[in-house]
């Protein structure tokens, strides 16, 4: 089994928004080289400054996430596709 395969089992499950949340983080970054800000993901998704933290917040708890530099932060793994 690859590494990558046992890092993504041991991170913690996602809610289907934290995973659309991610989605979106990992193909901004894809298409863009950088990822998305906060307030482009609360348009994305309707929601407000602090809806947008509390789900990241929950990516860099669960290991989805991690921030290399200020500002910036960096899928781990790729999202979760839907089954």
């Amino acid at each position: 089994m690859s590494e990558d395969r046992i890092s993504e089992q041991l991170v913690r499950p996602l809610t289907e928004r934290q995973r659309q949340v991610l989605s979106v983080i990992q193909q901004v970054y894809d298409a863009l080289g950088e990822p998305p800000s906060v307030r482009y993901l609360g348009r994305r998704f309707g929601m407000d400054h602090q809806a947008v933290q509390r789900h990241l917040d929950a990516l860099f708890r669960k290991g989805w996430l991690r921030a290399p530099s200020p500002g910036g932060i960096r899928c781990l793994h790729r999202p979760p596709t839907e089954s």
